[in-house]
């Protein structure tokens, strides 16, 4: 028998005495804060809001910087016709995306980026526009 070897009774105390003092020192040191993503903070319009006429942008602005060149849009109209004029910009944490046409209803938006740590993300939104398009005036023949 060794001489530093614990009597077999001994040993199941140490154990549970182990085991308390792990669970109180888990208790008492606080945890190492997530590492937390960054997310869409604001939209303009924003989602699910009302506009009067279709906006010459749509402008998505972020918690963190945006990589440029990975902002991808596509902006619709009830039907499906594209809204899009051009491609997007990316100013560091703001996305924008021209806009062309005339549109009434609901608008579509889908979105993707890849923040600045390579995290890529996407989501869709919609918001309406109540007022009915100007009407374009057109020549009349004389007679």
């Amino acid at each position: 028998m060794k001489s530093d070897a614990l009597p077999r009774r001994v040993r199941p105390f140490f154990a549970a005495f182990a085991a308390l003092l792990l669970g109180a020192l888990m208790l008492i040191v606080p945890a190492a804060p997530a590492n937390a993503h960054w997310e869409l903070v604001e939209s303009s319009p924003a989602a699910d809001s009302a506009v009067e006429t279709l906006p010459t942008e749509v402008s998505l602005t972020f918690s963190g910087a945006i990589l440029p060149d990975t902002a991808y849009f596509e902006v619709t109209d009830e039907s499906g016709v594209s809204l899009l004029d051009g491609t997007a910009t990316v100013t560091d944490s703001v996305v924008t995306q021209a806009l062309t046409g005339t549109a009434t209803g609901v608008i579509n938006v889908v979105w993707q980026v890849t923040y600045s740590d390579g995290h890529p993300a996407d989501g869709t939104f919609a918001f309406t526009v109540t007022a009915p398009p100007e009407p374009v005036e057109t020549a009349t023949p004389e007679e």
